[in-house]
C-alpha cells in the first residue's frame, strides 16, 4: 500500500508544466492579481509577455506564495513612449540557472526575444525558455518579417549553453499563418498548441497568435499541450486579467 501511494508523487515529479502568457500590460492596467495568481498556479514555470515593469510581477508573486520566484528582464524594450519587459514565474520544482537575456541581434526586433535557462532540480534536466512577443504592426508583412528571424533565434540561444536542442521558444507572435513560421519549422521546430483561438474574444477564444515551439530533440519528451481555458467570463477576464488564454506544454523531465 505505501509503495502505491507513493508511485503517484514519483511520477508526477517527473513532469513539468510549461507555460507562455500575455499578461497584458501587468503592472500598469487594472487587474485582479489574486486571479491572475490562480491561473499561473496550475504551472510549473510561465513566460509572461506584455510585463509593464516589475510591480506587476511583484504583485502576483506576492499571491503565488513562498514557494515560487520571478524574474523580470531588467531593461524595457520597444519605442521611446511605450516599453515592454519579458519575465518568468517558476515554482521550487525549479531553479532559474542562467538569464540569457535578450537576443543580441536586436535590430531585427521591436521587442528583441528573451532568454532563460532551468534546471529541474529532482532530476537535473535543463532547458531554456525563450520569450517572444512579436509586433503586430502596421500590416501582416510586420510581424511576418520578425518571425522570418526565428531560426536565428534559437541558433543563438541555443549556442549560449552546453546544452544543445533544448531550446523551446514560445510567446505571442500575433500570427496565425503556419507558412510565415517555415524558418523555424523547417529546422526541426514543432509546433505543439493546437490551431485554435487563443485569444480572448467578446464571445469567446479568437485568434490562433500564441505558440510553443519545441525542438525535434525535446519532441519525444512532450505529453501534453494546448491552451488553457480557464474562463468562460469573457468580457470580465479581459477587464481583470488579460485578453489572452495561456498556451502550455506538459515535459517529460527524467534525465
Amino acid at each position: 500500500m505505501l509503495v502505491l501511494l507513493f508511485l503517484p508523487v514519483l511520477l508526477f515529479s517527473q513532469e513539468l508544466r510549461v507555460a507562455s502568457y500575455n499578461m497584458e500590460r501587468l503592472g500598469q492596467d487594472r487587474k485582479d492579481y489574486s486571479t491572475v495568481a490562480r491561473v499561473i498556479a496550475d504551472f510549473d514555470v510561465v513566460a509572461a509577455e506584455e510585463v509593464m515593469n516589475s510591480r506587476g510581477m511583484a504583485e502576483v508573486l506576492s499571491r503565488l506564495g513562498v514557494h515560487w520566484a520571478d524574474f523580470v528582464s531588467s531593461r524595457g524594450e520597444g519605442s521611446r513612449h511605450y516599453q515592454e519587459h519579458f519575465g518568468y514565474f517558476f515554482d521550487d520544482k525549479v531553479e532559474l540557472s542562467k538569464d540569457l537575456g535578450e537576443y543580441a541581434r536586436n535590430g531585427e526586433f521591436f521587442r528583441p526575444p528573451y532568454g532563460a535557462q532551468f534546471r529541474v532540480k529532482s532530476t537535473g534536466f535543463i532547458f531554456n525558455l525563450v520569450a517572444c512577443h512579436i509586433v503586430y504592426g502596421k500590416s501582416h508583412a510586420d510581424r511576418a518579417t520578425e518571425i522570418r528571424h526565428l531560426e536565428e533565434v534559437y541558433e543563438y540561444f541555443d549556442g549560449l549553453t552546453e546544452n544543445r536542442g533544448t531550446t523551446v521558444i514560445a510567446g505571442d507572435f500575433n500570427d496565425e499563418e503556419a507558412v510565415d513560421f517555415s524558418s523555424l519549422t523547417d529546422h526541426g521546430d514543432t509546433d505543439v498548441i493546437p490551431s485554435k483561438g487563443t485569444t480572448i474574444g467578446s464571445r469567446g477564444p479568437d485568434h490562433f497568435y500564441d505558440h510553443v515551439f519545441v525542438p525535434a530533440a525535446l519532441r519525444a519528451r512532450v505529453e501534453k499541450s494546448g491552451v488553457d481555458y480557464w474562463t468562460t467570463d469573457y468580457a470580465g477576464s479581459r477587464r481583470n486579467e488579460s485578453d489572452h488564454f495561456p498556451v502550455f506544454v506538459v515535459l517529460d523531465v527524467r534525465k
